[in-house]
């Protein structure tokens, strides 16, 4: 088994980096629950981007890692972060969709869609309705 975490904390000096654990188990119980394990940790700068997810995986018996957990927690944060309406706005313009055909299919202004589409921007840290477009098409399975 291998079990890796990827996370964020906030050093000595108030800046955060990035944490990459990697956990295997050495010794296991009765019940084969692992009690002895070989941690390693890797520190890297904050400012490089890196999701925050959790796997465990293991060796098979053609010496090959199978993942058996996988969790991207920053993208399940992504859609928490974003109102119901604000995600019917996004798989829109997925679509292809303009502001303005967008109001009418939700019965909103073409100005409300605009100021949704501002505001999802700037909770999701992205600077152009192309970038959004392109983070939620290449991560189908937010939507």
């Amino acid at each position: 088994m291998s079990y890796t975490w990827n996370y964020r904390i906030r050093n000595a000096e108030g800046n955060h980096v990035n944490i990459v654990q990697n956990t295997t188990p050495l010794q296991f119980d009765e019940e084969n629950k692992p009690i002895i394990g070989l941690a390693h940790y890797t520190v890297l700068h904050g400012a490089i981007e890196m999701d925050i997810c959790a796997s465990a995986k293991y060796l098979n018996e053609k010496n090959e890692y199978e993942t058996l957990f996988y969790q991207n927690v920053s993208n399940s944060n992504i859609l928490d972060a974003i109102s119901n309406r604000e995600r019917d706005i996004v798989r829109l313009l997925i679509l292809k969709k303009t502001s303005k055909e967008i109001g009418n299919s939700l019965n909103i202004s073409k100005h409300t869609v605009d100021t949704h589409r501002r505001n999802i921007l700037k909770k999701l840290n992205l600077s152009s309705t192309l970038e959004l477009i392109s983070y939620f098409k290449n991560n189908h399975k937010l939507m």
